[in-house]
């Protein structure tokens, strides 16, 4: 009996014994089963997971946004730059708020809204020009060393801080205390790195220009310096995600835009080709005059005589509209002296023209001769009565310009000016030219293909030689410059950014629609995805 019962305990056990092991066998099936259905999804999800990563940290930071002679400008860089220049462009909507006092919100809202949607392209298009500008500089061998940047930083933040020197420093204490006002050690300011203008990709901070000779001395301490610039520049640069490194290479390459001016600027020419001339100024309504002067300009009567004829009246005087009685004109000639009066209100009035050994009877504009020269040919009489309303403007007495001169002062096309500069002088233009100011009558009276450029115009010239030279140099390498796609690579507007604009312009309720797309740069067309 008891056998029995022992043998059937040992049957128990091993029934479960054998249960338990099957139960092992299915529970191992199953894992492996589950195992092989979610395990694939289970790799794609880390497989997607690692390639997020790759591609946000890694891949896209370092994907071009342009390429400029094979050289990339990757995403990163620009992410921080436009963080970097979306600050200038608040803190210059501050200052512009902040001088203008008007009622009227318009102005504000439409400069505001310009500027915050044109700083991704400007952005870019600064980054562009400092390869050009790095590699023109490094082909003419100019450096910039790392003092010089250091300097440049430390000239920053005395303007900054109003510290130019420790002398400076101890009047200013002994000013306050000398007011009741309690001097500290602190470094303040109003506002740290303001002034930049991102377009033009200079450097926040840093004042205009300076030839080397004007820039002061760093003066402040190792101490000072660092403290100065955690308090100020840190900030800054830490919102934007940028570091000292980066900041160090904006104040580098704000030296060599400076080195490169000046080298270019020295290359101007000093001497260019000029024409003297002087003009009349018709507007739409004064066309009749305008062809009647240019009639008479054409047929070779004199400027002076034009001027009495058909020149500006003064609008408050009782007799506008009326020509002047007469004109005066004295002029000399291989040594003869003459003087001679018109009357340009009588018809086929005549001049009397005495000169040493010769007199001379005219027309209304008679010229000048003596016994040794052949009289000129007689010149078409100016009519009665000059049409109304005369001219509008005439010139500041005889006036020597360049090509580049005209244009600027004058508002003439390129190919007006090729004509004005073909004339011989004496001569009138062929036809009235559209100009800034109306329709100009051009009158050439010498010219000179050497002449001395004014100190003015040179030194403005130079003043603007790397833009000139970076719009010729946009261009001659076009082609080498492309462009991509922003529109993955724009970092989303910061909070800072966003309160900044509705706090000087209101909520967003109030303002217009920000077009996001303008905001970002096409691809050109037959540009090769990065």
């Amino acid at each position: 009996m008891a056998r029995r019962k022992q043998a059937e305990r040992a049957a128990a056990e091993a029934m479960k014994a054998r249960r338990a092991y099957y139960q092992h066998i299915r529970t191992n099936r199953q894992r492996r089963q589950m195992l092989y259905a979610f395990g694939p999804i289970l790799a794609v999800i880390i497989g997607l997971v690692g390639y997020a990563y790759y591609t946000f940290e890694y891949a896209r930071p370092r994907q071009p946004v342009a390429r400029v002679s094979g050289q990339a400008i990757t995403a990163s860089v620009f992410s921080q730059r436009l963080q970097y220049s979306r600050r200038q462009v608040l803190n210059n909507v501050r200052q512009l708020v902040g001088m203008i006092q008007t009622d009227d919100k318009s102005f504000i809202t439409q400069y505001a809204n310009g500027q915050r949607s044109g700083v991704v392209q400007s952005t870019l298009d600064a980054l562009i020009d400092e390869v050009l500008i790095k590699k023109e500089a490094e082909a003419r061998g100019v450096a910039v060393a790392d003092q010089e940047v250091h300097d440049e930083i430390c000239r920053q933040l005395q303007t900054a801080t109003k510290i130019t020197s420790p002398s400076d420093a101890t009047a200013t204490a002994a000013a306050a205390e000398s007011e009741g006002v309690t001097a500290t050690d602190a470094v303040t300011t109003t506002d740290a790195i303001t002034t930049t203008d991102p377009v033009s990709g200079t450097v926040a901070g840093a004042p205009a220009t300076p030839t080397d000779a004007a820039k002061p001395a760093c003066e402040l301490s190792e101490v000072e310096f660092d403290r100065a610039f955690d308090e100020l520049y840190k900030p800054v640069l830490t919102e934007a995600g940028m570091t000292r490194a980066t900041y160090d290479d904006l104040v580098r390459m704000n030296l060599y835009r400076e080195a490169l001016n000046k080298a270019i600027g020295a290359e101007i020419p000093t001497i260019s080709e000029q024409v003297e001339v002087e003009y009349l100024v018709f507007n739409d309504s004064g066309a009749a005059a305008g062809a009647a002067a240019l009639a008479a300009a054409k047929s070779g009567t004199s400027f002076n005589a034009l001027l009495t004829q058909y020149g500006p009246r003064a609008v408050d005087d009782e007799t506008a509209g009326s020509p002047t009685s007469a004109l005066t004109e004295t002029v000399s000639a291989d040594g003869a002296t003459a003087t001679f009066q018109t009357d340009p209100a009588s018809a086929g009035a005549t001049e009397a023209t005495t000169a040493t050994g010769a007199t001379t009877s005219t027309g209304a504009t008679g010229a000048l001769s003596d016994t040794a020269a052949a009289a000129p040919p007689t010149p078409a009489p100016l009519p009665t009565t000059a049409p109304n309303p005369y001219a509008v403007v005439k010139s500041e007495g005889k006036t020597w310009y360049t090509k580049e001169s005209m244009k600027t002062e004058l508002g003439f096309i390129d190919a007006d000016v090729d004509k004005i500069f073909a004339l011989a002088a004496g001569k009138a233009a062929d036809a009235l030219i559209k100009g800034s100011q109306g329709n100009y009558l051009v009158v050439v009276h010498q010219k000179d293909a050497e002449r001395e450029l004014p100190e003015s115009e040179l030194q403005t010239k130079r003043d603007g030689a790397l833009e000139e030279w970076l719009k010729k140099t946009r261009t001659e390498k076009s082609a080498e410059i492309s462009k991509f796609p922003l529109d993955v690579h724009t970092p989303p507007e910061p909070q800072w950014y966003i309160d900044g604009f509705t706090e000087i312009m209101g909520t967003a309720d109030t303002q217009p629609p920000l077009d996001v797309a303008s905001m970002l740069t096409q691809q050109p067309a037959g540009t090769p995805a990065p």
